[in-house]
């Protein structure tokens, strides 16, 4: 028995030893990937933050072998396909069924999709690149190689809950990179289908070269026989925190750039603030219209229609700088002089429609802490003075719940009673909203949503379900300092611009491409059903009860955490909705809009 025990503590030993070996020999390989890709400060700093034990650093357990073929071993390589929605890491090994050397996509006249080629690495490849031809159709019909974006793919650490991992997070502007032994690369190729390209079957070579032996893989494109329903001008997608609309930013020599970037991945609304542009002393407030000019021009020669202008903490200034109080006639006047100027001036020189938002309407002042910040009271005053000006405003509100009124902490309110009557109405898309959301659709109301988690989920059928007609979620990052994971709010960056104006673009950003397409699908088919002649016919009631059916939702998670840095839906909800099945239901989408056509 004694030796039984012996040999049994033995063994225990043993394995604990293995796996402080294969756990030290992972954290050497992500270190090294992260080092290989990574700016040498990046790096540095990620080592500080582990030193002190700010990162507790995990590694995903892959199961999967991979078996090298004769060709593998002649370039160096294997060639795999993969899902713009799963997650890679330094260890992962893809499926056996994944290896091959085709991809393909699907896509409507005028969308733009997501392809990814993996290469495994069977040895330290000093370059890899990938580059693509013109792909070739229907009655020699052909999509150029400028309509295809290829991007390698960087590693860098990225937290879930306490534990951090090293995995696939930003898009380059390459289409070369390094590759590491058994360490799996990826390339996001997006391709952006012309409006007048005929239906049919579109394929061209993509070229990997750098290896011991060239080797080509085949990208094909379906395109579709309809086009999608452009959004009306309610409708918007976007990001947050993107913009100064003064034109004063650190990197205003890249405005034009900035625009650019953001109409690349279908989004269609910009977000910022005024901010030096709008000037206040002691007798009121003036706007420099001149700065505020040649942003709205540009927003016009890329056919932006819509903006959303932040005014959070605005109150705030003028509080501070004309020594009023809050909303006295001083106060009233001035700002609402200031919201009247904004509108005659936006409507003479036909800038695109702008809306004006609060999140937090004063942020922190010696009057009213962070907590109180969303005030009724600072909301009902705002509002008022916007109606006066005849500007609408889109204030925001954390939850269904409320607390004491500022002006008079006795009384109480709740979020939801206020919110759901307003014309416009944000908010998170998650449980802690959830009665807000409903009754403000229930309403009539226009209900947005923000920071509430990301991806293509959220972006698309999270906002169908929750009766949205858009949102705003991630934020713009100027500069190499935020160029890895230890800055605040990690998750929530869509783009990096580094210094020298280049811009990276996470994947997660790119998903959220994938949900604006999915909801445009959504859109699309309610628009048919709106304009079926016959509304009881056998497909429209189909189409129909489709749509009720993906629109259910039951959130399972109460958690008050904003979105940015933890999942605000239960992990059933999230696994529900995968890559996979969401290609299904947008394929099932394209299937009605094709009856309904």
């Amino acid at each position: 028995m004694l030796k039984k025990m012996v040999v049994m503590l033995l063994c225990s030993f043993s394995a604990a030893l293995f796996a402080q070996d294969a756990t030290a020999e992972m954290e050497k390989k992500a270190m090294k990937v992260f080092a290989a890709d990574m700016p040498a400060a990046s790096v540095s700093t990620v080592k500080i933050k582990k030193r002190v034990g700010k990162i507790y650093e995990a590694f995903v357990e892959c199961n999967e072998k991979f078996t090298a073929t004769e060709l593998d071993k002649a370039r160096g390589f294997g060639i795999f396909r993969y899902s713009n929605t799963r997650e890679i890491y330094p260890n992962t090994v893809p499926e056996k069924n994944l290896f091959r050397a085709t991809l393909d996509c699907t896509s409507s006249p005028g969308e733009k999709n997501i392809a990814v080629l993996g290469i495994y690495p069977l040895e330290d490849i000093k370059s890899i690149k990938v580059t693509a031809g013109d792909l070739t159709g229907p009655s020699g019909k052909s999509i150029p190689a400028g309509n295809i974006e290829i991007n390698a793919v960087a590693y860098d650490y990225e937290p879930v809950g306490v534990s951090w991992y090293c995995r696939g997070k930003f898009a380059m502007p390459t289409n070369e990179i390094i590759c590491l032994k058994e360490t799996p690369r990826l390339f996001y190729i997006l391709v952006d289908v012309p409006k007048d390209a005929e239906p049919g079957k579109y394929t061209c070579k993509l070229s990997i070269t750098g290896g011991k032996l060239d080797s080509v893989a085949e990208l094909t494109v379906q395109v579709r026989n309809f086009r999608l329903e452009s959004f009306s001008d309610e409708y918007f997608f976007g990001c947050f925190n993107y913009i100064d609309f003064s034109g004063m930013e650190p990197n205003g020599k890249n405005l034009e750039k900035k625009i650019q970037e953001i109409k690349k991945y279908g989004m269609n609304v910009l977000h910022g603030k005024l901010q030096s542009a709008i000037v206040i002393n002691g007798s009121g407030a003036e706007i420099d219209f001149s700065k505020i000019e040649k942003n709205m021009n540009l927003m016009k020669k890329y056919g932006f229609r819509k903006c959303v202008i932040e005014m959070t903490g605005l109150p705030n200034e003028f509080v501070d700088k004309m020594g009023c109080k809050y909303y006295d006639e001083t106060f009233n006047k001035a700002y609402k002089s200031m919201l009247k100027s904004l509108k005659d001036t936006g409507e003479k020189n036909g800038w695109p429609d702008f809306m004006v938002m609060y999140d937090e309407p004063r942020e922190i002042d010696t009057e009213n802490s962070r907590p109180l910040a969303r005030t009724f009271w600072d909301i009902e005053n705002l509002l008022k003075l916007h109606n006066e000006a005849g500007l609408y405003a889109i204030p925001t509100y954390m939850g269904d719940e409320g607390g004491p009124r500022f002006e008079d902490k006795r009384k109480s309110s709740t979020y939801w009673e206020q919110g759901s009557k307003n014309k416009f109405i944000m908010t998170h898309a998650y449980e802690y909203s959830d009665k807000l959301m409903r009754e403000t659709v229930k309403n009539g109301n226009t209900l947005y949503i923000y920071n509430s988690k990301y991806g293509r989920y959220a972006y698309g059928l999270l906002t169908h379900q929750v009766g949205a007609k858009g949102r705003l979620q991630f934020w713009y990052e100027n500069g190499e300092r935020s160029f890895n994971s230890c800055t605040e709010f990690p998750n929530s960056y869509a783009v990096q611009i580094l210094a020298d104006g280049t811009y990276v673009s996470t994947l997660q950003w790119l998903r959220s491409m994938e949900g604006v397409n999915d909801f445009r699908y959504i859109y699309t088919l309610k628009k048919l059903i709106e304009r079926a002649k016959d509304k009881q016919s056998p497909d429209v009631l189909a189409a129909q009860r489709y749509l009720e059916d993906i629109g259910k939702i039951n959130f399972k998670s109460k958690t008050k955490v904003d979105g940015r840095m933890d999942d605000t839906l239960a992990s059933e909800i999230v696994k529900k909705y995968t890559g996979e099945k969401l290609d299904e239901m947008r394929e099932k989408l394209a299937g009605y809009i094709m009856k309904l056509n």
